[in-house]
């Protein structure tokens, strides 16, 4: 991060990955920094089948990193400083993340968000200006980007654009 002290393992979250690529390569990037043995990565993994996938492919390279899994709550932002994530498909998705991560994480945050460029749109931007001060993409690279976001916006409390699952009703449908 910026702030001119290395991000430590614990100020590290991930979001959306499927397989354990973002995670377990975050834990082999802080081990070349210098960082101690336990490692310990916050992951939210929107499927049990990702969980089992993380576990399995920590297993097979042998990496002793301590995965916390969490639900998509504070807690799994609280304090982070870098967040690695895998761009969903869906805006509200997006949003959803987004707003925990702007609600929850350190002031000096740094948002690492991935995809594939023929799955991306602009308001993918838009939806993360939302959130956060400071919004960019990289240029491409091997067909993929990433949407860099700074700054998160500090929601007021009980903000109505923060209540996730949203409901709507419609007494005419029944």
């Amino acid at each position: 991060a910026e702030a001119g002290r290395p991000v430590r393992p614990e100020e590290l979250v991930v979001i959306g990955d499927q397989y354990g690529a973002l995670a377990l390569g975050a834990a082999a990037a802080l081990r070349r920094a210098g960082a101690a043995d336990p490692v310990r990565i916050r992951v939210h993994q929107d499927a049990l089948a990702s969980e089992t996938a993380l576990r399995l492919n920590a297993e097979l390279i042998g990496e002793t990193a301590e995965i916390a899994h969490h639900g998509l709550d504070d807690v799994l932002a609280a304090g982070a400083r870098v967040v690695i994530a895998r761009l969903p498909r869906s805006l509200d998705a997006l949003d959803e993340w987004a707003g925990v991560v702007a609600r929850a994480a350190a002031d000096d945050v740094t948002v690492l968000a991935g995809g594939r460029v023929k799955h991306m749109t602009p308001a993918m931007t838009d939806v993360l200006r939302r959130r956060f001060g400071d919004v960019h993409a990289t240029l491409a690279r091997q067909k993929s980007r990433i949407l860099v976001a700074r700054e998160p916006v500090r929601a007021a409390g009980g903000d109505a654009a923060d209540a996730y699952p949203r409901r709507e009703s419609h007494p005419d449908l029944g």
